[in-house]
């Protein structure tokens, strides 16, 4: 789909199975949506199996409410002797084979738990892995149209200035937002729209490295970007790694200071020619190698600062978002937890309405904490997520509980016509 060639960047997406669907999903032209489609998906795949966990758990509520009265009477009449009355429960246990529902039931929920908990972690783990790429995208194509424009406009006194804007332009075209979210791969909280540099480095895991080359018979050592380079052949077949270049077109190498050795400032590596620039210690730091990586590094922060001048300028101050996202996962996930049960009608042998027990907050109320921290220190794609799948959640058990009725009033219309039929019989 061309689309995805415009929004998402194959070349830098990262591989992976929840990538490669998310990928596939987002041809409609919106990450958000996308991510709304593919939670619905989940759930509806899930959905037999959800059903299958509840109506075995709603068989154990049925079969608790039809013993209780036994168990109940148990208690009162043997409540002073523990181990008789325990015998006696045992009875009434395997009188109404409770321990294979208990057991089917807790294998149930088991099954159920742990394949959401999968699902769950290893789909937040592809969205993190996405979000970190497309913001390393999002840069590296801010760092192409301001190289682009400022060879365009370099006979312009304000060149700089020029490159900035087409930047903010090009930002502004390619920034995913959603609702009151700026930035979609951003945290809907007080972060910045866009990563400020030290925020960027630290996040991305980019590194500044020597790489070894033998050129003709010189052997040089020049700094790298771990995140950017590409390994590449020269036409003598030997191996070589694109080096990190500035926006002045300079490369950074370690100084040679064996006696007689050269420093050229002019290099060619693969089929490129570069200038050279060799940085000299300091006091602070005085091993060459560890100056010229330490250089390269400041340089790359001064050209990111650069770069997104005009988007820090336009957007100074502002939020990415303004919590709507982590407050709604959290009140979701909470009621998704609360009224589970509604709609449920369970009954008993004798046909009366069996109420479930009434829910504690303390599980939705954890479960909500969760859901807060993991929205607000991620992505606000994932608190999409996180918000889709509670509402699903909720309006399945809902649905769940209305058909588990029906197909309960109807097992037990049919056998209590049997019943009739027999008495009619005799």
């Amino acid at each position: 789909m061309d689309i995805i060639n415009n929004l998402l960047a194959p070349q830098m997406w990262p591989s992976g199975f929840w990538e490669s669907i998310i990928k596939w999903f987002a041809g409609v032209g919106s990450i958000a949506v996308a991510i709304i489609l593919l939670t619905i998906c989940i759930k509806l795949v899930l959905f037999p199996l959800d059903f299958w966990q509840k109506r075995v758990s709603r068989k154990m509520t049925e079969n608790q409410a039809i013993m209780k009265p036994e168990l109940d009477e148990i208690q009162q009449k043997y409540g002073k002797n523990p181990q008789l009355m325990q015998q006696k429960q045992q009875e009434v246990y395997r009188k109404y084979n409770a321990q294979k529902s208990m057991s089917g039931g807790c294998v149930a929920m088991l099954v159920y738990m742990i394949l959401t908990m999968v699902i769950f972690f290893t789909l937040f783990g592809g969205l993190r892995n996405i979000s970190q790429s497309q913001i390393n995208y999002e840069y590296y194509t801010l760092e192409q149209e301001y190289r682009l424009a400022y060879q365009e406009n370099q006979t312009e006194a304000n060149v700089v200035e020029i490159s900035q804007n087409r930047v903010l332009e090009k930002y502004d075209n390619i920034r995913q937002g959603f609702m009151s979210i700026k930035n979609i791969w951003r945290p809907d909280n007080w972060s910045t729209v866009f990563p400020k540099s030290d925020e960027f480095l630290k996040s991305s895991g980019m590194a500044f490295k020597v790489y070894q080359y033998e050129t003709g018979d010189a052997t040089i050592k020049y700094i790298y970007n771990t995140k950017t380079a590409e390994t590449k052949v020269d036409a003598n077949e030997k191996n070589y790694v694109e080096p990190y270049v500035d926006l002045q077109g300079n490369i950074y190498l370690v100084k040679n200071t064996a006696d007689g050795a050269t420093n050229p400032t002019v290099v060619t590596i693969g089929d490129t020619t570069y200038n050279a620039i060799y940085p000299e210690v300091t006091e602070q730091v005085k091993d060459y190698t560890d100056i010229t990586v330490l250089t390269a590094k400041n340089s790359f922060v001064a050209d990111y600062d650069t770069i997104t001048a005009k988007i820090n300028e336009k957007y100074d101050g502002q939020w990415n978002g303004y919590l709507i996202l982590i407050i709604l996962s959290g009140v979701i996930t909470f009621l998704s937890s609360w009224f589970a049960n509604v709609g449920l009608k369970a009954k008993d042998q004798d046909g009366n309405i069996v109420k479930p027990a009434k829910p504690k907050p303390t599980t939705g109320i954890i479960l909500a904490v969760v859901m807060i921290f993991f929205t607000f220190s991620y992505t606000s794609a994932f608190a999409i997520y996180i918000i889709v799948n509670s509402l699903i959640s909720m309006l399945l058990n809902y649905l769940t509980n209305i058909i588990l009725n029906k197909v309960e009033s109807k097992k037990q219309k049919k056998e209590k016509d049997a019943v009739l039929a027999e008495y009619v019989r005799k």
